[in-house]
């Protein structure tokens, strides 16, 4: 009888070593994760897996490392798992839902959001769920629309409703509003024509190219700016170019120039245009103010110049400032474009920097921005390697 207890004694701190073991390489594994040692993390999760392959917590971290490495197959299944082994756990479901709303099943990702939310409604995952759950359904609603726009583009009419009655605009109906219309309703017509899918718009470029420069109000100029830039042409990236080239110099002169010409250069950033880099150093030297700064650096970097990195890593530590969404779409910017500076650079601090906010962002949009770019990081480390 002694010998089956002492048995029973042996027995019993064995599984206390292995649970102890099985819970270490799970700490070692996050805290390689946090220093952006992602695959020497993975090592560390399959480990605790083996000691203990009902650990929902070691399927977790090992889908979350898969998935920094762009992995997103390997992700799916071991985030699966860790639902499947702890599925009241908000965490589980959130990261889950995201991983499938990347991959493009947004269907299913609404559902794992609406999980989040049933299993823990006051927790911050579900939170998260909540918003991620409303921009996601807009997005599935407006890609709908798109859908439907690219099937019947010469088709294509704009409905709006005015006193319960239907009321159809054509395309070629508002451009000619901005072409001969009042000022009030040339700069209604642009607003409404920015909602218009890229493909019906191209066949407008010249128009629009030759309408910006005629026109004399500033709001309905920065929208026509943002038409051509959807229209992603060559012909249209060269007019915004040439427009901006314009304020340079002098030859042209608009009500509220500062305005439009801060729209030029932000929009020229975001569509890539290396080719106005000088032109925009130029203009920001003219028409550039203190407060604008940060937009600024960010489409030099955008465009390659990375002089002010410094700059845009200061304040991805900044408190939140002014408008929480514009303030959101910055960083995100920003978090884009230090990704792809990693690619060419080697700088731990950032690395380490967009890792943490890919784990611990206050905002969802900010957390999946880091996450994409440190994907993107870690495949250029894979094809160097």
């Amino acid at each position: 009888m002694k010998k089956y207890k002492n048995l029973a004694i042996i027995l019993l701190l064995f599984s206390f070593t292995l649970y102890g073991d099985y819970k270490s390489d799970i700490k070692k594994g996050t805290l390689l994760l946090k220093t952006g040692k992602i695959q020497e993390s993975i090592n560390f999760f399959k480990n605790a897996i083996d000691e203990n392959p009902s650990s929902s917590e070691a399927y977790y971290y090992l889908g979350y490392a898969y998935f920094l490495l762009g992995e997103k197959d390997k992700s799916l299944k071991n985030y699966e798992k860790a639902v499947q082994l702890d599925p009241e756990n908000p965490d589980y479901h959130y990261a889950l839902a995201s991983l499938l709303i990347s991959i493009g099943d947004k269907e299913k990702g609404i559902k794992e959001l609406e999980e989040t939310i049933r299993v823990s409604p006051e927790s911050l995952a579900a939170k998260m769920a909540e918003r991620l759950k409303k921009k996601i359904e807009k997005e599935m609603k407006e890609e709908e629309l798109v859908k439907k726009w690219e099937k019947k583009v010469k088709e294509f009419k704009k409905t709006t409703t005015k006193k319960g009655k239907k009321i159809k605009i054509p395309l070629e109906k508002l451009v000619k509003r901005l072409k001969y219309a009042t000022e009030s309703r040339r700069k209604e017509a642009s607003a409404k024509i920015l909602y218009y899918p890229p493909t019906a718009l191209k066949e407008y470029v010249s128009d629009f190219i030759l309408l910006m420069r005629r026109e004399n109000n500033p709001e309905t100029i920065k929208n026509i700016i943002k038409i051509i830039a959807k229209t992603n042409t060559p012909e249209g990236v060269k007019g915004l170019r040439n427009f901006l080239e314009d304020f340079v110099w002098g030859i042209v002169e608009k009500k509220d120039a500062n305005n439009i010409v801060f729209t030029l250069i932000v929009t020229l950033g975001e569509i890539r245009d290396t080719d106005s880099l000088d032109i925009i150093k130029d203009a920001w030297k003219k028409y550039g103010t203190k407060d604008r700064e940060i937009y600024y650096y960010l489409t030099l970097a955008r465009l390659g110049d990375y002089s002010h990195i410094g700059d845009l890593k200061k304040r991805l530590k900044e408190d939140y400032k002014g408008e929480k969404e514009k303030e959101i779409k910055l960083r995100s910017g920003i978090i884009e474009v230090i990704g792809e500076y990693l690619t060419k650079h080697s700088d731990p601090e950032l690395e380490n920097l967009i890792c943490f906010l890919s784990e611990d962002a206050l905002y969802p949009e900010i957390k999946a921005a880091a996450q994409n770019a440190f994907a993107t990081f870690r495949k250029s480390v894979k094809k160097r390697d």
